[in-house]
This record gives structure tokens, sequence and C-alpha cells, in this order.
């Protein structure tokens, strides 16, 4: 209040003359540089602070406008330097509105009583009955919210996370809410108890309320037309935009909901995409995308997944209420029209296809088709999605699509395909499959054919050959000797070689996500900020736990830790691996050259020829041999081959 000095007479009388009134003048404190000829037409009331206004402003549309205010009502308002304020229908009250803010034609902007800006509101994800409700505040994470909602049995964690998040709310509980630095507001109806970021944008919006809208310069969030949005947190870089109606959510960074979508109670993570369909119950984790109109997510987790047009599931059990919920793991996919009934789990990587309604679980199954036949049974193919070219195409597009700026990443995101988890699910998967002899299979509520099995085999094996072989190899250093190579691989972690867990996008060993929930139990842990350092340790840690467990894997598949190893061990498992690499590059430049047949070309080149087609093809679609993706399966598979040429040229040596 140093800097802030009363009305002089002279101001009093120009803002007057300009048809501004206060009930009270002298409740209007302002700062040097206040300039009360661009005030016009402003009804003050209660304490208003109004600051330095000398800055011209520039506008959309190549307009400018000198800083300051007119046609509004300010009531109880903390107004900072060079701010521009126009034709607010109803009052702007009770808000701090900081250094070069932009608002324009906007219906009501208040505050109303005391606000936690939504922290704290309870998202009922995965389980329409309840018993899943992740309380959200502004830093949730996607891992957070995992703990939270998966977790229900281990009381006392959640106990202690739900106090972390209740002492962070008391901390934001405000009467007044505050709009950041070069935010931007225009042509909105009613803004109600919201807190807004800095340079973050609010164009056309129809409703939003008890919300806060967080934001950073390096990446503005955006909330569009028509939106209407309640109870919700919203991150850095994300958009809401086009008409879409949600209510009790969490929106991550960089992800985006729009095309009318409308939702409840819903956790959306980083980098997803939610356009068009519907949305209840959901735990939406990263890099999902679902865009059709006809596309419903509900009462279930996902993560990396792409829902099809028309994708379905069900909670119709009902006898005890909506209690059913499902999972899909990381990187499933749904044919159009694809449905499955709750309760099921379906594996990794797998793809859904037909009506599913025998509630399988195929965690241990990954990268397999599960089909609903037309009889009510489901058929499961195991590891058959391990030869589409797609799943190399999944491989890079998701490093190149994480779009967040923000100076601080909040969800932990391992984007590979091939992790210590799915191929530790693969390494179940094989012998399971090894165990079922050589006759048609029932399992967990799948049918497995005989010849199924057998390619199953092959393609989990090959593929845990060329993820173990990839990394060994790679271990090996230009002027290591095979004695020091040795030496380096005899550090154990207990703690990396058992069973890893994919929670919401981030791979971790099960026995150091146990420590972390251990030490929230016995309140070693005991804040916010003690809890996500911790878990973001983990994540940072993956390279140095990948090692020990690949030497794991690989003691139990040959019989010797690979520290006793002697030169023809690691020449014949580089046979092993090299196999596996020829295997995947003629496997995947197989499949890619299907997208090239001549049905494909079916609807090029219309009311020409055959060399029409092809040629019309070839404009649109391009060539084979000059095809991106194409070139990059060769170039990744020429990099592993001269990786392991420089080893054998070692071992020869």
């Amino acid at each position: 209040m140093d800097d802030y000095r009363s009305l002089t007479v002279r101001d009093i009388e120009i803002l007057e003359s300009n048809g501004c009134y206060s009930q009270s003048w002298e409740m209007i404190k302002v700062k040097p540089g206040f300039q009360p000829e661009f005030f016009r037409n402003v009804r003050f009331s209660g304490d208003v602070l109004l600051g330095n206004n000398s800055k011209t402003i520039a506008l959309p549309g190549g307009r400018a406008f000198h800083s300051g205010i007119e046609n509004a009502v300010i009531h109880n308002c903390v107004i900072e330097d060079n701010v521009f304020i126009a034709n607010v229908h109803t009052t702007i009250a009770n808000y701090r509105i900081k250094n070069h803010v932009v608002i324009e034609n906007v219906g009501t902007l208040l505050v109303e009583g005391e606000s936690s800006f939504g922290n704290g509101t309870e998202v009922k994800v995965i389980n329409e009955g309840g018993g899943r409700e992740v309380p959200i505040y502004d830093r949730l994470s996607a891992q957070t919210a995992y703990f939270l909602a998966m977790y229900r049995h281990r009381h006392k964690l959640i106990q202690r996370l739900e106090y972390m998040i209740e002492m962070y709310t008391d901390t934001v509980i405000s009467f007044q809410g505050t709009i950041g630095e070069h935010a931007q507001v225009r042509d909105c109806k009613i803004l109600k108890n919201l807190n807004i970021g800095p340079y973050a944008k609010l164009e056309g919006a129809e409703h939003i309320e008890n919300g806060s809208i967080n934001s950073v310069k390096e990446d503005p969030a955006f909330i569009g037309s028509g939106v209407i949005a309640k109870n919700f947190i919203t991150s850095s870089g994300s958009v809401i935009d086009d008409g879409a109606v949600v209510n009790n959510f969490f929106l991550g960074q960089a992800s985006r909901i729009g095309g009318q979508f409308s939702g409840e109670n819903l956790l959306v993570f980083g980098n997803s995409v939610c356009l068009n369909g519907e949305a209840f119950s959901a735990f939406i984790g990263p890099f999902t995308l679902t865009d059709h109109k006809s596309s419903l997510i509900i009462a279930g987790i996902v993560s990396y997944w792409n829902a099809g047009s028309g994708t379905n599931q069900s909670n119709h059990l009902y006898k005890l209420g909506p209690i059913h919920q499902g999972i899909m793991e990381r990187g499933c996919k749904t044919a159009s029209n694809a449905y499955i009934m709750w309760p099921a789990q379906i594996g990794a990587f797998s793809m859904i296809m037909g009506r599913v309604y025998t509630h399988p679980d195929t965690s241990n199954m990954p990268f397999s088709y599960v089909i609903g036949n037309t009889d009510g049974t489901t058929t499961l193919i195991p590891g058959i999605n391990l030869k589409s070219v797609g799943m190399f195409r999944d491989a890079v597009k998701w490093p190149r699509r994480d779009n967040r700026k923000d100076p601080v990443l909040i969800d932990r995101i391992h984007p590979n395909v091939f992790t210590t988890y799915t191929v530790e699910k693969m390494i179940k998967a094989l012998a399971l499959l090894r165990g079922f002899g050589e006759n048609d299979v029932e399992y967990n509520g799948c049918i497995i054919k005989k010849n199924a099995i057998a390619r199953g085999i092959e393609l989990y094996d090959r593929s845990i050959n060329f993820f173990l072989g990839k990394f060994l190899i790679r271990s090996i250093g230009k002027e290591m000797s095979f004695k020091e190579w040795t030496t380096s691989l005899a550090t154990e972690n207990k703690i990396a070689e058992g069973e890893w867990l994919d929670i919401a996008g981030m791979v971790a060993p099960r026995e150091a996500l146990h420590n972390v929930m251990e030490d929230v139990e016995n309140g070693r842990i005991s804040s916010l900020s003690q809890f996500r350092p911790i878990v973001c340790g983990i994540h940072f840690n993956y390279q140095s736990y990948l090692m020990p467990w690949i030497c794991k894997q690989l003691e139990d598949r040959t019989g010797i830790h690979p520290k006793d190893w002697n030169v023809d061990n690691l020449k014949e498992f580089s046979t092993i691996y090299e196999q596996a690499i020829d295997f995947y590059h003629d496997l995947l430049l197989t499949d890619a050259l299907k997208e090239f047949a001549p049905d494909v070309r079916i609807s090029y080149g219309h009311n020409g020829t055959e060399q029409d087609r092809y040629a019309d093809f070839a404009a649109v679609r391009g060539e084979y041999e000059s095809h991106m993706i194409i070139g990059e399966i060769r170039e990744y598979f020429q990099d592993k081959k001269k990786e392991l040429e420089k080893v054998s040229n070692l071992l020869q040596s």
C-alpha cells in the first residue's frame, strides 16, 4: 500500500466528467502513473486499488487502446498496471487483476464467497458407483491420481494423500480471485469463482465456474467458444473449445477437449485429445485419443489409447448398482463399433474388435487381438499386434507428439512401446503359451486357437530377445575389454529385478513404488512437496534400473548371469539378437507393403486408367520406397546392425 495514494480533487473531477461514479471516492487508491482521463462510465464500489495506466495496449485485429477502464462496474478489486477493461455488462467483483490483462465484452466476472477455485473437488473415476474418488489440485499428476484411485485398499495411504491435498487446498482458499499477467478474457458470459493464470486466453466461453485455469507464458491455456465447464482444474497448454460441456474434471498439460465433447467426472492427463464424443467416470491417461462423435468412455482407466468410431463400454450388469469397471492397459486400440462389457482387463497394446461379452482378462497377453464373435464367444490371438507396422509408428509418434512446453512437466511419461513393463508381460505370456500344449484352449474368458499359440510363441520370443539384445549390446563400450564389460554387469539391484508396473504412463519397479507408499503411510513423506520429487526420482532412475533387470532376465533365459558369461556365450546371444533384428525388419516391412497393395488403391485415379490410379495414389499417399516410415524402419534396424557389427569386431579382436 506504500505505493498507493488517495485520489486528488482533480482526479475526481475528471472521473466524474467522464461518467464515473463511486459511493465513496475515499475507498479508491491509485498508484503513480494513474491517468483518470482513460476511465469512462465506470461505477466503483468497495475497496478498489488502481495501478499505473500510462501505456497503450495492442488488441487483436490491429486495434490499440490506451490502458484504462470503460463501461464497467468494479467492486472490491485490485487492478494492477496497464490493464484494459471494456464493456462489462454486469460486474467484476473481488478480483486481483495483474499487469497487462485485457478484459473485453464480458457478462459477469466475480468471486462469490469463499472459494478454493476447483481445488479439492472430488472426481469420481473408474467406478460409477463411487469409491475411487480423486480430489484434484493445481499440480495433480497422473501418477498421484493413480495412487489415489487404484490403491483404495491401502486406507492409510489414501487418508494421508487426501490430507496432503486438503492442506494444499487450504492455502488457495480465498474470497478474492486472481487473473494473471497478460491474460485475455473476451466475449464471455458468466465467469464465476475462477483463478486465471498468466497468459491464459478465454474467448467466447458460455459459463465457467469454480475452477483454476493454470497457465504459463511458455504454454498458455485456452478456453474457447460455447464452453460450459464447472468444478475443474486445467493445466498449462490445455485447450477446451467448440462447445464442450464438462463437469467435475481435471485436464492435464497440452491436452484438449472440444468438438462438443461432453463428460462428467473425468481425469484427462498429458497430451490427450478428447473430441466429439462423451466420457463419464473415466481415468484418461497420457496420449489418449478419442475423436469420434459416437464414442463413449465410461467407468474405466486407459492410457495411450486410440478409440475407434462407435467405441463403447457398458456397465449393464445392474444388481447392486453400476459397480463394474474396466482396465485397458497402455496402448490399446478399439476398432470401429467395438464394444466391451465391463468388468474386463485388456493387456497392453491390444486391439479390441467386435462385441465382447465374456469379461476377458488378457493382462498377461499383451500385443494381442481380442475379438468378440457373433456367437458370444471371444477369440484371443496372442502377440499378433507385434507384427504390425503400426506398433513401430506408435513408438516414434508419441515422443514427437509431446506438446508440453511448460518448463515444469507434471506427468511422468514413458512413451516407449517396448519397456521393462511390456517385455515382462511378454515373458509371462510366453510361459503361459508354452504350457498350453498343442490344442485349442480356453483362457480367462477367451478361446485361443492352436495355430495362434504357435505363432504367439514365436512373436513373443523374438520380441523379448530383441529388447534384451538391444540394450545388452549397447552396454558394450568401444574401449572396453570383455572383462571390464562383464564386471560392469555385476551390480545387483533387487528393486529393479522384481516386478514392474505401469502407473498411468510411468513405468517403475513395484518395490520402489511400494516403498514410497509405505513412507507416506508411516509419515516419512508428509507433504506434496516431498511426495512429488520422490515419485519423479523413480521415473528418472529408469535407466539405472534397466541393466540389472535385463541381466536378471538373461540369466533366467540362458541359465547364466551375463557377469559370468564367456566370449562364446556373448557370441551365441549376439546370433540370437541378430536373428531377432532380421525377423523384425522383414516382418514390419512386409506388413507395411500391404498398405501399397492394389486393393488399397481402389478409389484413387477416379475416371482414369489403372496407370492413373497408381499415379494418383503415389501423388497422394507416396510410394513404398520413399515413404517416411519405411525409411525410418530401415534406418532403425541398420543402426542396430551397426551396433552389433562393432561388438562382433571387438569379439574377433
